[in-house]
């Protein structure tokens, strides 16, 4: 049996990547209605879109290392399945809301930042426990396969967003996510593979792992060297998130079925960077592989406050921003989620998961530019400093090399 094949029969990781790749696809669908419910039936402004992003990456920042010390004494899957559960119900307020006539940007907020607890919850459980399942030798194997699967639902969950939307209405095609989360817990739930009993100490105590994760992470060259350039992308990535929705919608004044073509694109992309992240990896390196991928990435998104003008110009920019720039990202993730699942080690390895994602705080900065050519501004400046600070963080001189020794 080749080895492709033996990761695909592998019963236990195909019943990880199915629930996944249902999650992914009802978590795409909501990542398209959402913002079109700011937009549209609530009426936001830009400062409340850029809230609301905020809201949605807060939770990384205020609870992330909290509830990686947390994972790190616990099961992963329990906390998988009891996050996917709450997300769910979390997520069936929005439609009963509607449907009582009581929905409000306020309750869209609290869902949000309360949703995303748990998404740091999951996430970090999910990072740690895929090499429990998988070999070290098949990890980035392991991971293009699960990109794969999200750049698909990148591709289709934008369209059926588009469909649920014209058929019944916003709100209630944020049910169809809630439904992804019930059948994810559902696949996870039937993993048989055993977890080791986490072991702590009875002196053990939170503020002394996360200092002792924290301590691992800033004295390994690698490890803060990825900490330092993944929080500068997040933290200025931030500002596209937080302005694509609007941007498109009200300045290139863009039906939002074809936004949801061009996040579609985005996905292509992604699937096209999947296919070929290990081969990049190996030719260049994992190191060099990821500082070109994002520099890439900010490259293409320089395109989208070029748009204007004629159809073409509107469409075609950003296009080719989310094409090229989404296989650039997609080869960057699976990379660095590999090295962290080599380099650390699994009982440390939600303390340390989630510590090089960026704050809440640039979503509500760039909101603050209200005007037409502040939108535009925020979206150059967060495409061009993303890029120069990961190149910053990343002058350790034997971060390729290392990385090359991990991945062989």
């Amino acid at each position: 049996m080749t080895a492709p094949a033996a990761l695909r029969h592998h019963p236990d990781f195909r019943r990880l990547w199915i629930g996944g790749t249902i999650s992914q696809l009802g978590s795409h669908i909501t990542r398209s209605a959402l913002p079109i419910l700011g937009v549209t039936l609530l009426a936001a402004t830009p400062a409340q879109m850029g809230m609301l992003t905020a809201i949605g990456t807060a939770p990384a920042l205020l609870a992330g290392l909290f509830a990686g010390a947390w994972v790190d004494r616990l099961r992963r899957r329990p906390v998988m399945i009891i996050s996917d559960l709450a997300r769910a119900m979390l997520l069936g307020t929005i439609p009963v809301a509607a449907a009582f006539g009581v929905l409000h940007i306020g309750l869209i907020y609290c869902v949000t930042f309360i949703a995303g607890i748990f998404s740091v919850f999951f996430e970090l459980a999910d990072l740690s426990f895929l090499p429990l399942l998988i070999p070290p030798a098949r990890l980035v194997e392991a991971n293009s396969r699960l990109r794969a699967s999200e750049s698909i639902a990148e591709i289709t969950g934008p369209a059926i967003a588009g469909i649920l939307v014209r058929t019944i209405t916003v709100p209630f095609a944020i049910l169809a996510d809630a439904v992804s989360f019930l059948a994810s817990a559902f696949f996870i739930a039937r993993i048989r593979t055993p977890e080791k009993p986490v072991v702590t100490s009875e002196q053990s105590h939170l503020r002394r792992e996360i200092a002792e994760g924290l301590r691992l992470a800033f004295s390994t060259p690698i490890l803060r060297s990825v900490m330092a350039g993944s929080g500068a992308f997040y933290f200025f990535g931030s500002f596209i998130g937080a302005l694509y929705w609007f941007y498109t919608l009200r300045l290139l004044m863009l039906d939002p079925i074809i936004v949801g073509v061009l996040i579609g694109l985005g996905g292509l992309g992604a699937l096209g960077g999947a296919a070929i992240a290990g081969r990049v990896g190996r030719r260049l390196g994992a190191g060099m592989s990821m500082i070109l991928a994002l520099f890439l990435f900010g490259a293409a998104n320089l395109l989208l406050p070029l748009a204007g003008g004629s159809i073409y110009l509107r469409v075609g920019l950003p296009a080719i921003a989310q094409l090229v720039g989404d296989c650039a990202l997609t080869i960057y993730f699976i990379n660095e989620v590999t090295v962290q699942q080599i380099m650390i080690p699994n009982q440390m390895m939600g303390r340390l998961g989630d510590a090089d994602h960026g704050d809440g705080a640039g979503p509500s900065r760039a909101a603050d530019r209200r005007d037409h050519r502040g939108v535009r501004r925020s979206a150059a400046c967060a495409c061009g400093r993303s890029g120069r600070d990961f190149r910053r963080g990343h002058r350790a001189p034997p971060f390729s090399i290392a990385l090359d020794a991990c991945s062989r």
